[in-house]
């Protein structure tokens, strides 16, 4: 509370004047905030409704994956509405047998909060945000670092990868192996001076600061699968290429395994933290 007699003793009745519109302000600004703060964002509808159980942002599963939905639609008020309103009654449409659930509960502003939402992943804004260059080996090995996420390279000669990709004794020599600081790799030569056939297992801790639902992305060009906490929560299939997990505070074991393509090679790791709506390559200040 500002103490009016002290503010005019002090400054003067036209200073004191100021400094009581500036109280007022800054009070107002902080119910502005908070107001901020308390009203979730798209992702966060999504995440405390039923939509995951249709829908993922890269991957198809019942329903159409919110990416091609993005794609497919322009971002004018008529489709907003639409679509807005096809959330709310339900419906068939365009992508198939399936059918959208009703949700006559979710508020009008809510749903068109998420349908702006879902156009905006194929905006050029959202785009420039997310896509960032990618390292290369060979620019890790001109500066390497004493930790990070382990990377060990094998020759996969010897190997059967018909079925799934096996884990490598530690007692097997690797290839090469360094550490990185994060899995962001895009480019024809972005693995030199690696075979160009290679094998690669990659192991860290991850850092979790909040308890809730992360999802995570793993683009790749090669065969690849995720594992947290040993269990498999991404597979080796081209079509399984995200997962939203819910995981506790603390330090969470993760392991990657990848099978070069022979060609330009895409390998990138990226998550969605709780309380963001775009997905960003995992900062080096999460491994641990």
């Amino acid at each position: 509370m500002c103490n009016w007699k002290k503010i005019i003793f002090q400054t003067g009745i036209i200073a004191g004047f100021g400094v009581f519109f500036s109280c007022g302000n800054s009070g107002e600004q902080q119910v502005n905030q908070q107001k901020k703060k308390s009203q979730k964002n798209a992702l966060s509808i999504i995440r405390n409704d039923d939509c995951l159980n249709c829908h993922n942002i890269q991957d198809k599963t019942v329903g159409p994956p919110y990416n091609e939905i993005a794609k497919r639609y322009e971002t004018n008020n008529e489709n907003i509405k639409n679509l807005s309103d096809k959330i709310i009654n339900g419906g068939g449409g365009i992508w198939g047998g399936a059918q959208m659930s009703k949700h006559p509960f979710l508020k009008s502003r809510d749903a068109s909060k998420i349908v702006r939402w879902i156009l905006s992943l194929d905006s050029e804004e959202v785009l420039k945000i997310t896509q960032i260059p990618g390292l290369s080996i060979q620019d890790l090995k001109d500066k390497p670092i004493e930790k990070g996420i382990s990377f060990r390279f094998y020759s996969p000669e010897n190997h059967n990868f018909s079925s799934s990709l096996p884990e490598i004794a530690e007692s097997v020599s690797p290839l090469d192996e360094l550490f990185v600081p994060q899995i962001h790799f895009k480019g024809k030569s972005v693995f030199s001076p690696i075979s160009e056939s290679f094998y690669l297992i990659a192991k860290g801790k991850l850092k979790i600061e909040k308890v809730g639902k992360y999802f995570f992305k793993m683009e790749k060009s090669g065969k690849g699968e995720l594992s947290i906490n040993n269990r498999v929560v991404i597979s080796d299939s081209e079509e399984d290429q995200e997962i939203v997990l819910d995981l506790t505070q603390g330090s969470h074991d993760f392991s990657l395994k990848y099978l070069s393509s022979k060609g330009e090679e895409t390998l990138s790791l990226q998550w969605i933290v709780p309380g963001d709506e775009y997905y960003s390559v995992i900062p080096v200040e999460f491994f641990e």
